[in-house]
Parts: C-alpha cells; structure tokens; sequence
C-alpha cells in the first residue's frame, strides 16, 4: 500500500483526519440525541451492556476501551487499509479498490453491529462504517501514510467507546 516511490506526509495527514474523526463522533453524538438513533440505542442498551458483561470488561472498561480505541483501531488500519485496499488496487482500478476495501470494513463490522442492534439498524450503521472506510483508504493513499487514517478512526472509535461507558454507567 504504501508508495515507495512517493513521500509519505504522515503529519499533513493528521489534519483531514482529525477533521474527519472529530465531525464523524460529534455527528454520531448529536445524532444520539436528536434523533430516532437515540431511540434505538435506548431500546437495545440492556443488549449493548450485557454484551459488556459477557466479556467480562465491565469492570476494565477504560482499559478495554483504550485497547480498542488505540491497538485494535491500528490493526484495523494496518489490514484494511495499508494490506485489502493496498493489494485490491493492484488488482483493480483505483476507484473500485476503494469501494471493495470499504465493504469490506462494512461486513466486518455489521457482524459486531448485529450483536447490539437489529439486522436493519446493524446494515444502516454498516454503510456508515462503509463511508468511513473509504474516507480512510482515500486518505491514507492520497498521504500515502496511515497515521491520519488510524488517529482519525481513533478518535472514532473513542466517541463510540464513551457511548458504551454511558450506557454501563446508565447516563445514556
């Protein structure tokens, strides 16, 4: 994935990708409060703290978070970014790579997804995920760097992540 040939702009990459990451979770935030979002987390959020406590991390949930906020979020761009769309774009038009990496990051986490909402809701925030992903293999190629992709879903992941802490504190 990364162009040898091309300077890599890891720290210019930081800022479409802060931008990205911080509208991202203050909309998903927003959203929780002002719209039928925020009645489908309040119908599903016995689910979505049982499944905190079937993985025994309620009681390490910041640790669990900041795992998943800044590891898992690593990982996740290391392999969908840097390896999927970096080997479909070899493959395949540009343009195309792009799409097929970001359903591939869809499907992915539409199975997490299913575990906390109904299949319409998990496939709806699914193609949210889809337009991060793309957002997020475009940047990552246009910077030819992953750090703005991985600090934005970053950000992203922590806003999710207060969502959960929310709803196992009850506040939400």
């Amino acid at each position: 994935m990364i162009d040898r040939s091309r300077p890599k702009r890891h720290l210019a990459s930081l800022v479409p990708g802060i931008i990205f990451g911080a509208v991202v979770t203050g909309l998903m935030l927003l959203l929780l409060e002002t719209s039928p979002m925020g009645a489908v987390f309040s119908e599903n959020k016995a689910r979505i703290v049982q499944r905190i406590h079937d993985l025994d991390v309620a009681d390490r949930f910041v640790a669990f978070a900041c795992f998943i906020s800044f590891v898992h979020s690593a990982m996740e761009e290391f392999y969908w970014r840097w390896f999927a769309f970096g080997q479909a774009k070899k493959l395949m038009p540009k343009a195309v790579a792009h799409l097929v990496a970001a359903i591939g990051f869809a499907l992915h986490h539409i199975v997490v997804l299913s575990q906390f909402f109904p299949m319409g809701w998990a496939l709806a925030l699914g193609a949210c995920v889809a337009i991060g992903g793309a957002f997020w293999s475009w940047q990552a190629d246009r910077y030819n760097s992953l750090l703005g992709a991985w600090f934005s879903h970053l950000l992203v992941d922590l806003g999710l992540m207060w969502v959960g802490w929310e709803a196992l504190r009850g506040s939400l």
